[in-house]
């Protein structure tokens, strides 16, 4: 740190430089630094009284909800609350950040200090593009780059945990397979025909959210859901119309999505595997016959 009283921008850095990168969430970083920060007396230094830090983060493929994060920092005495400052600053994802601080009572942050401050928000963002980033890269091996639920690899992850869990008995997967997708991407065009992929992986996380379960995406226009049996015919019954409204330049195109849909319903001595099996068939079969009802294996 610096000899004199007054913090640098230097200095951040320095304590910045000696964080722990492995960290593998905002609050973890956030948590570390509030040590670091405090043990080294940054925050008395700069006669910091108060620091708040809001994230929001946009929805994407793997955060289809987006979310907003909070996170403070309290020296318990008095402040200055007509000298706050704030800045603004770009987050991941598209989304936005805000670093706000209060001097303690009786001080008033000088020129250096709103250095100090906005290099603060910076970094920040910067560290968290970075958790983002590398939180992403390991997530991609298991969740579906178009529409953020689960992929193959993901769904047999979880499938599997379940068996090993004991939980897989009195469970049903669903197999889905669009009908005629080719046709609608020639219709409304393969970039709306994503949109559509999308907001029907929406729809399964609904279904999912009303219990448990997982949702995936097995490739192309192939689907899989892993519910509760008892959410078994509340779910069917949604999917078994389901229109998706598309707005292409001046007009909406409405979106009939039709599935043939197979079951496999777990039973006690079931593998994963026997389970995705059944579903798998049971599709197949109704693909082949042809049938405007799910095939359902028990």
């Amino acid at each position: 740190m610096s000899d004199s009283k007054t913090l640098t921008y230097r200095d951040v850095i320095k304590l910045f430089g000696s964080i722990n990168l492995r960290v593998s969430s905002v609050t973890e970083l956030w948590e570390q630094l509030v040590r670091k920060f405090d043990g080294a007396g940054l925050f008395s230094q700069m006669n910091v009284g108060r620091i708040e830090i809001e994230v929001t983060i946009e929805s994407g493929v793997f955060d289809m909800d987006g979310n907003d994060e909070f996170y403070t920092y309290d020296c318990g005495g008095p402040v200055n609350e007509a000298g706050a400052v704030h800045q603004n600053y770009t987050s991941v994802n598209g989304g936005v950040g805000r670093v706000s601080a209060w001097p303690v009572e009786g001080y008033t942050f000088t020129d250096d200090d709103f250095e100090v401050l906005d290099g603060f928000g910076n970094i920040i963002s910067l560290f968290m593009a970075r958790i983002r980033l590398s939180t992403n890269v390991e997530k991609s091996k298991y969740v579906d780059m178009l529409t953020g639920l689960y992929n193959t690899a993901g769904a047999r992850m979880e499938g599997k945990k379940s068996e090993a869990m004991g939980k897989l008995y009195g469970m049903a997967v669903i197999f889905m397979n669009l009908r005629d997708f080719s046709g609608i991407n020639k219709r409304i065009s393969m970039k709306q025909g994503d949109e559509v992929l999308r907001r029907f992986a929406k729809l399964l996380n609904t279904i999912v959210s009303m219990d448990r379960g997982v949702a995936a995406r097995l490739g192309g226009d192939k689907f899989l859901l892993i519910i509760p049996k008892t959410l078994l015919d509340t779910a069917l019954s949604i999917l078994s119309v389901v229109q998706i409204d598309i707005q292409i330049l001046d007009r909406t195109e409405q979106v009939d999505l039709r599935a043939w849909i197979g079951v496999g319903v777990a039973g006690e001595t079931d593998t994963f595997d026997e389970v995705m099996d059944k579903a798998s068939s049971s599709c197949e079969k109704a693909h082949v016959f042809h049938s405007d009802e799910p095939i359902i294996a028990e």
